[in-house]
């Protein structure tokens, strides 16, 4: 069986000789506005993905913090965030 290829700049886990529980994986991007955020939600659970936290400010982080994060049909949790 041919591995999978991927773009060069994808980080591949299992090459690091172990394969990572979903559950212990939290991939986080930053978005340029807060609209970018609620882009980013709506297609992950169009895609397929799972609510985590619905798009919306975060003040018990501090202010300016508006974030979405979802887990993905394998389980990873991605967050996107913008910060203002």
């Amino acid at each position: 069986m041919q591995a999978a290829r991927y773009p060069e700049n994808l980080i591949q886990i299992t090459e690091l000789g172990f394969a990572a529980d979903p559950a212990s994986i939290h991939w986080g991007f930053m978005a340029e506005n807060n609209g970018k955020v609620d882009e980013f939600y709506r297609a992950a659970i169009s895609a397929g993905a799972r609510d985590n936290i619905s798009p919306r400010a975060r003040v018990e982080y501090y202010p300016g913090y508006y974030a979405a994060d979802v887990f993905d049909p394998d389980g990873y949790s991605f967050e996107v965030v913008h910060k203002s």
